[in-house]
């Protein structure tokens, strides 16, 4: 896998980091196109005097991974639509997936984004200095956060996905794309801020902080510690102060499940090593494993894998 790091850039312009970075060429002040061996697609750059956007969309020819750093010269930034993103918390890694949505991080943190090859995405992002933001209200809630917080997505930032779909760009002409690109950037821009006003609002479900992201992972890492024990979703519920749909809006979000099917996963998933490897008969894992009893453990298994642990065993399927 080809690694490339982004790193603190000096006061060259972004689109001149990018294209030290990735090749390519400059088109003008404001585009970038790549076709080389790395990746093929192209990055336009729009600043205003309180926050800069750049939008990338390009198709990876190798599989990479990209490390990206906070840019020093912005407080704050915003990353749009990001699928398989990693955000680095030195020994820990919290993976992501927001095709919709979009993750906020303050200048310390830094996320490394995986392409596998062939791969396609588009990703934008809003770099945000404080002092010139003119919108205070969205500063001040900013401000209270911690390092990062982010968002799934809601039916705006979908429709606005749909509005700049690869068939819609194609119809525009040429002569106003700059400026229609401009346009739709700037829209997004307060479809996030609209977001953002509304961060303390307990109904918006889809909007989690560090901390409840890391609950998540603290929570998944109790599961996989406790796969033969029974384990109570309440009481997670009561020991974070998390109402359970919140919980099983993130599980799904950055595990792909809810709590209790998560569970349920990884814990028949433990069993079917066990049935593969040992000799231990159904009743006794029945027991190890915390079930109700064998019926309970077989309907269990059936309904994940499609056969029972006794056939199973004797046919030595592998899955």
């Amino acid at each position: 896998m080809k690694k490339i790091e982004f790193k603190e850039r000096d006061e060259e312009r972004i689109i001149d980091f990018i294209h030290k970075n990735l090749g390519g060429e400059i088109i003008n002040d404001n585009q970038i196109v790549f076709d080389n061996d790395i990746v093929k697609g192209q990055m336009m750059v729009h600043e205003e005097p309180e926050y800069r956007v750049t939008a990338m969309d390009y198709t990876a020819k190798k599989a990479t991974k990209f490390k990206i750093h906070h840019d020093i010269k912005y407080d704050l930034s915003v990353h749009l639509f990001l699928n398989g993103v990693e955000l680095d918390q030195g020994k820990k890694k919290l993976a992501l997936n927001l095709p919709n949505g979009f993750i906020f991080l303050k200048n310390e943190e830094h996320f490394n984004l995986k392409y596998k090859e062939g791969e396609r995405k588009i990703i934008i992002t809003y770099a945000i200095n404080y002092e010139k933001y003119k919108i205070n209200e969205v500063m001040k809630k900013l401000l209270n956060l911690g390092n990062y917080i982010f968002h799934t997505g809601n039916e705006h930032t979908m429709i606005w996905k749909k509005s700049v779909s690869e068939k819609m760009r194609s119809e525009i002409d040429p002569i106003i794309k700059r400026a229609w690109v401009r346009v739709k950037l700037t829209e997004l821009k307060l479809l996030v801020d609209n977001i953002l006003l509304h961060i303390d609002d307990k109904k918006d479900t889809h909007l989690f902080s560090n901390y409840e992201l890391e609950t998540v992972y603290s929570i998944r890492d109790f599961m996989h510690d406790n796969l033969r024990n029974k384990i109570s979703v309440e009481s997670f519920i009561k020991e974070y102060g998390i109402n359970k749909i919140k919980l099983n809006n993130i599980f799904k979000a950055v595990l792909g499940n809810t709590m209790y099917k998560y569970y349920q996963e990884k814990k028949v998933e433990s069993l079917r090593v066990e049935i593969m490897t040992t000799s231990k008969t159904i009743t006794e894992l029945s027991y190890e494993f915390s079930y109700t009893d064998v019926n309970h453990l077989t309907k269990s298994f059936v309904s994940h894998y499609g056969i029972s642990p006794s056939e199973m065993r004797k046919s030595k399927h592998k899955l």
